[in-house]
């Protein structure tokens, strides 16, 4: 039986940025014992969420490093793998102090034969358990078939898929069984996913609510279900409004009295996109004092 890398809430981190765009290792390091101190039970360092694409390899191994530095083992390190220099990063993650590697195939692979043979090694390389991010933004699905080929390798540990495509979920567990643990992509499919044998979700959300979406996942592992589906409802107002870009991530953080910085590069925040995620902060009450919603007279 392969070893289960984490089970419940892995934060996809931010990745803090000072005003001029290089990353923040001290607000990255305030970051990680803060995740630890709230029952995060992983973190997931330089991917989507974290701006892994803008990073160099050199920045996504020491963001990895500083977090490895600070947990000391205590949490599960996911190194975040993608685009052109996913091989060298999964080939230096164990180095840098990773635990495992979360792995998104090239867009480029568009046969199922070739998304095997990257990810086979991908894992031989790494030597790390993996885990393929692989409903992803870009690039061909994984089939549930291909998915049962690789968890025939013994480091090919985890599927992080999209769980608004349930069925899906589903044919990929009805392949694997138990011996690949399946993880939500999207916070708003997390008590889905569990409820078909899924192992808990790579999450945005708990960037902001760390405990929470920690407890979402808990809940429904020690039998409250009912607990585990009041909270997903309870959040997703403010999940759909979030998704998973890390300018919305960051600009929820600012609102919310706990800014990690800038984005480095992308295309500023639409207004409407502001508006909509400050409604749902307030909602949540989560809105910090300074960004109150004005109160209008009736």
């Amino acid at each position: 039986m392969k070893r289960t890398v984490f089970r419940g809430s892995a934060a996809a981190l931010v990745t803090p940025m000072r005003e001029d765009g290089s990353v923040d290792a001290e607000a990255l390091a305030a970051l990680a014992d803060a995740h630890e101190a709230a029952g995060t039970d992983a973190l997931a360092v330089g991917a989507y969420t974290g701006e892994g694409d803008s990073l160099t390899v050199g920045e996504r191994l020491e963001a990895v490093a500083c977090c490895r530095r600070r947990t000391r083992g205590r949490l599960p390190i996911l190194a975040g793998a993608s685009g052109p220099d996913a091989l060298e990063i999964a080939a230096w993650a164990r180095a840098a102090g990773a635990d495992a590697v979360l792995l998104e195939p090239p867009a480029s692979l568009l046969s199922q034969e070739s998304l095997f043979r990257y990810i086979a090694a991908a894992a031989d390389t790494a030597g790390l358990p993996v885990l393929v991010q692989g409903a992803g933004r870009r690039g061909r699905r994984i089939s549930p078939r291909t998915y049962r080929r690789l968890s025939a390798l013994p480091n090919v540990c985890g599927a992080v898929e999209d769980g608004t495509d349930i069925a899906r979920i589903a044919d990929i567990r009805a392949a694997c069984g138990g011996s690949l643990a399946v993880y939500s992509s999207g916070d708003g499919e997390t008590a889905a996913v569990l409820a078909l044998g899924g192992k808990g979700v790579v999450s945005a959300l708990a960037n902001l609510v760390p405990e929470e979406t920690h407890r979402l996942c808990f809940s429904f592992f020690r039998g409250d279900a009912a607990l585990c589906q009041q909270d997903q409802l309870y959040w997703l107002p403010l999940i759909r409004a979030l998704g998973r870009s890390p300018v919305l991530v960051k600009e929820a953080l600012r609102l919310a009295g706990k800014s990690a910085g800038p984005c480095r590069g992308g295309a500023p925040l639409p207004a409407s996109a502001r508006v909509k995620l400050r409604r749902a902060l307030s909602d949540a009450g989560l809105l910090s004092r300074g960004e109150a919603l004005p109160i209008f007279p009736g």
